[in-house]
C-alpha cells in the first residue's frame, strides 16, 4: 500500500506542473476564436459603414482588405484609400488607411491614414488638389458617435499661387459629434451635438500678405431636425429638409482669438444663440456676442471679401461707440435678418443663401 502511494505522489505532482500550462494554452484557444470572431465583427462594421457612406452619396474605393494585429489589436490595412462626393466637389485619397480596433470591443474603430494624403477640391473655377501631412490624424467611429483628433498638420496646394492660400498649418484639432434622441419630441436619432477645440491654425497668404492666425477656436453647438436631413426627400437638398424639420442650432458656446498678422492685439470673441433658416434660406436668429479689441476681426473680415470696405468702416465705427458706451468689453446681440448681419440698427454685411 505505501509503496504504491509513493509511486501516485510524484505522478499528481508532474500533472500540477502540467496543469497551468494546459491552461494557458486553452486560453490561447479561446482567445484566438474572440480575437477571429472580431475580426469578422470588424469587416461587417466597415462594410456596413461603407454602405452606409455610399447611400449617402459618397464614392468609397480601396485595395484588398487584410487583418492583422494578432493578440494585441484588431487592424485592417486598406491600401490606396479613396472618398469622395462628386456632389460636394470633393475627393480624398492617402497611401493607406488603417482602420483599428480591440478585440473584444469590435464596434467602435479608429481610422487612422499613413503615407502621404491628397485633397481635391473642385469648385467652378476647376480642381485645386491639395497635398495633406499630419503628425497624427485619427477618426473614431462608433454607432452614434465620431471622433477627429489631427495633430501637426501642413496642407499645401499642389500648383503654387492656385488660389489665395499658400499653406494651412494646424496645431491641433479634437471634435467630437453625438447623435441623440430629441428630449422635445422624443424622436430617436433628431438631435445632433458638436464640440471642437482648435488650436494655432494659420493660414498663410499666397501674395505675401500677412497671415490669418486663429490662436485659439472653442464651439459647441446642438442641433435638431438631424432626422428630417438624413432621411431627405428625393431631390432635396439638406437645407431644405432641415428647413422643413423646423431644425435649429442653437449655440452653445462660441470662443474665438483671431489675429490678421497687422494689429498688435488680436480681437477675442465669445457667442451663444440660435439659428435658424428663414423662407428665403438666409440664416436667421440672434446671437449675444461679447468681443474685445474688434480691430483684427473687422481687418480679416474685409481680407476676405466678407464685408466691403464700407462695411468695414460702418462696422468699425458702431464698434468704437458701442466700446466707448460700454468700456473694454462690447456686449450687443447680432441679429441675422432678411438677408443680413446686424449689429443693433446697423447693417454690417450680406449673408449667403444656405443650401
Amino acid at each position: 500500500m505505501n509503496t504504491y502511494a509513493q509511486d501516485d505522489q510524484p505522478r499528481a505532482s508532474r500533472w500540477m506542473l502540467f496543469l497551468p500550462l494546459v491552461i494557458g494554452a486553452a486560453l490561447v484557444v479561446i482567445y484566438w476564436f474572440v480575437w477571429s470572431w472580431g475580426a469578422g465583427v470588424m469587416r461587417e462594421e466597415i462594410a456596413n459603414w461603407k454602405t452606409a457612406q455610399e447611400s449617402a452619396g459618397l464614392t468609397i474605393e480601396h485595395g484588398p482588405m487584410k487583418v492583422t494585429g494578432f493578440p494585441f489589436v484588431l487592424r485592417a490595412e486598406l491600401p490606396d484609400p479613396y472618398i469622395a462626393n462628386t456632389a460636394a466637389g470633393w475627393a480624398w485619397q492617402a497611401e493607406m488607411l488603417y482602420a483599428d480596433t480591440p478585440p473584444l470591443s469590435p464596434n467602435r474603430i479608429i481610422l487612422s491614414p499613413e503615407g502621404d494624403q491628397q485633397l481635391n477640391l473642385t469648385d467652378d473655377s476647376g480642381p485645386n488638389i491639395w497635398n495633406l501631412t499630419a503628425a497624427i490624424f485619427r477618426i473614431s467611429l462608433a454607432e452614434a458617435k465620431t471622433g477627429l483628433d489631427i495633430r501637426g498638420l501642413v496642407a499645401r496646394p499642389e500648383r503654387p499661387g492656385d488660389g489665395d492660400i499658400a499653406a494651412l498649418e494646424i496645431g491641433s484639432v479634437m471634435a467630437n459629434t453625438l447623435i441623440t434622441e430629441n428630449p422635445e419630441n422624443g424622436r430617436s436619432g433628431d438631435l445632433g451635438r458638436f464640440a471642437l477645440s482648435a488650436r494655432d491654425i494659420v493660414f498663410e497668404k499666397a501674395d505675401g500678405t500677412p497671415p490669418l492666425a486663429f490662436a485659439e477656436v472653442d464651439l459647441s453647438v446642438v442641433a435638431t431636425a438631424i432626422g428630417t436631413v438624413m432621411t431627405r426627400q428625393g431631390g432635396e437638398s439638406n437645407a431644405a429638409a432641415w428647413q422643413r424639420g423646423n431644425g435649429e442650432l442653437v449655440i452653445e458656446g462660441l470662443r474665438l482669438v483671431v489675429s490678421d498678422g497687422r494689429q498688435a492685439i488680436p480681437t477675442q470673441l465669445r457667442a451663444n444663440g440660435t439659428l435658424t433658416l428663414d423662407s428665403e434660406h438666409f440664416p436667421a436668429g440672434t446671437i449675444e456676442l461679447t468681443l474685445k479689441d474688434h480691430l483684427a476681426l473687422v481687418s480679416v473680415l474685409r481680407e476676405q471679401g466678407l464685408i466691403t470696405q464700407e462695411e468695414s468702416e460702418q462696422a468699425d465705427n458702431a464698434l468704437r461707440f458701442l466700446s466707448q458706451a460700454m468700456g473694454e468689453e462690447i456686449k450687443a446681440p447680432l441679429q441675422l435678418r432678411n438677408g443680413k448681419l446686424r449689429l443693433g440698427p446697423v447693417a454690417i454685411m450680406d449673408l449667403d443663401r444656405i443650401g
